[in-house]
């Protein structure tokens, strides 16, 4: 499905030690989904990520407890160095 950019998503997001990330899960079959969701590649997901100003980064949640996040600047390199 393609959204078109003037679409307006909600997405969760949490707080980290006072900083704000986007949370996005790893599993379509992850209960902490709800009925509404979206599946987005990786890729797409930082640079989303990158346009968004209220944000600091990116939680990537796996379907248990295991999470890892990564702040703009982090995503910024790894989109840089991507091909």
């Amino acid at each position: 499905i393609h959204v078109p950019k003037d679409s307006n998503l909600r997405l969760p997001n949490t707080v980290v030690k006072g900083r704000s990330f986007v949370v996005l899960y790893t599993s379509s079959l992850d209960k902490r989904l709800g009925e509404h969701y979206a599946e987005i590649e990786g890729a797409e997901a930082l640079r989303m990520v990158m346009r968004i100003p209220d944000v600091d980064g990116l939680l990537i949640q796996a379907a248990g407890t295991a999470w890892v996040g990564m702040d703009k600047d982090k995503i910024s390199h790894v989109l840089g160095t991507t091909a």
